[in-house]
């Protein structure tokens, strides 16, 4: 039900001071799911509660030393030591550092045997402290010890899968990709598999735009695991955080007042004919870049104050050759500084907390214990490692 309060100045004033909470958020409960219509600015006020100090920056589009040239770098986890392994996607392997930065060891090539790779889009850490890698184009996910030993290899069946997290129970949480540009038939978003691929749960519902192309695009999201096995998904164009159980049951459903609008500016197009197929995207404002979860069961979202302006966009095209990819950046690939970006920060109820402004581009987020990174992957190619602090 709605909470709303009418009262005198006086005990007003008090709730704002003390219980900022109470008068911050709509929230209603339907059919046994929280709905929290957040306010700008959220609960801290002026004052933010937590903040980030940039510690290091790890690898560099001009580094000279091949352990730092990432080409195309992705997903990054931890181990139980603090051990950080990144996903060098075009350079079809992985990357050991220790907790301090320091380069430890790489594994991984191109190729279709035990140990190589032909796309690495997604990495997780299982319950028994083991790497899971999944490629997307060999559809199967490979397991490796922490010295990146290859212990096992998963096929894929049944789905194209382009997203996972381990769970506990030898499960996964799974996004699969739709095959082609035409969306027949919404459907659930997510999926938690075993590693026979049996479903035992889907969930995430769509939203339906009324055309294919701009259900694809417009139902496009990130998610994340917490420690404690909920799931957190953030939409890429749509006013839209969920929470939802370890089996898939959704918990909360949170939106927030942002600087642009969330409706599709102009619907996409799919044509198909006998001699041609065109596809024309639909144009929509970006909301979401990535989420991640802290210890205390915060979400944080990498979010947008405003839309990129045409001086910052940068174009990205590959070449397929036998010597390999050759990658083509068109754009101001020097401009690093921007302020379009920023991280919101939800409580475990999807109340949302706050804002901290960032000062650079920014393609994704992962948080491990007080460690936060924040990856610009076009331009710097860049991870960003700050650490959380309280205040």
């Amino acid at each position: 039900m709605k909470s709303p309060f009418t009262m005198g100045g006086a005990s007003l004033a008090f709730l704002l001071t003390f219980f900022p909470f109470l008068l911050a958020q709509n929230v209603e409960t339907k059919e046994g799911v929280r709905l929290v219509h957040n306010v700008k600015g959220g609960t801290w006020g002026a004052t933010a509660k937590v903040d980030i100090k940039l510690v290091k920056k790890l690898g560099d589009v001009d580094s000279q030393n091949e352990n730092l040239a990432f080409s195309s770098p992705g997903d990054i986890v931890e181990d139980r030591d603090g051990n950080l392994y990144i996903v060098d996607s075009e350079n079809f392997r992985i990357l050991k550092f220790n907790k301090g930065g320091d380069f430890i060891i790489s594994f991984g090539r191109k190729g279709q045997g035990p140990g190589e790779f032909s796309s690495i889009r997604s990495l997780s850490i299982d319950r028994m402290g083991r790497l899971h890698a999944l490629d997307d184009t060999q559809r199967k996910i490979q397991i490796f010890s922490t010295e990146g030993r290859a212990l096992q290899s998963i096929r894929l069946l049944k789905g194209n899968i382009d997203c996972f997290r381990s769970m506990e129970g030898d499960l996964y949480v799974v996004h699969e990709s739709v095959p082609g540009r035409q969306v027949v038939e919404q459907k659930a978003l997510l999926k938690i598999i075993d590693a026979k691929e049996s479903v035992k749960s889907e969930f995430c519902a769509p939203q339906d735009y009324g055309e294919s192309v701009t259900n694809q695009v417009g139902n496009s999201f990130h998610f994340t695991v917490g420690r404690d096995g909920s799931i957190i998904v953030s939409f890429a164009f749509q006013n839209r955080i969920e929470k939802y159980t370890p089996q898939g049951k959704l918990v909360w459903k949170a939106d927030r007042p942002l600087n642009f609008e969330t409706k599709v500016l102009e619907k996409g197009k799919y044509e198909a004919s006998a001699n041609m197929t065109r596809y024309t995207g639909p144009k929509m404002n970006s909301c979401s870049r990535g989420v991640a979860v802290d210890d205390t069961g915060r979400s944080w979202v990498l979010t947008y104050r405003r839309q990129i302006k045409p001086e910052e966009v940068i174009s990205v095209s590959r070449s397929f050759s036998a010597a390999g990819v050759t990658i083509k950046r068109t754009g101001n690939t020097d401009l690093r500084a921007t302020d379009m970006y920023q991280l919101e920060v939800f409580d475990r109820e999807g109340i949302l907390l706050g804002a901290i402004p960032l000062s650079h581009f920014a393609d994704g987020i992962w948080i491990f214990q007080d460690r936060l990174y924040l990856l610009d992957r076009d331009r710097g190619v860049t991870y960003y490692q700050y650490k959380i602090m309280e205040r």
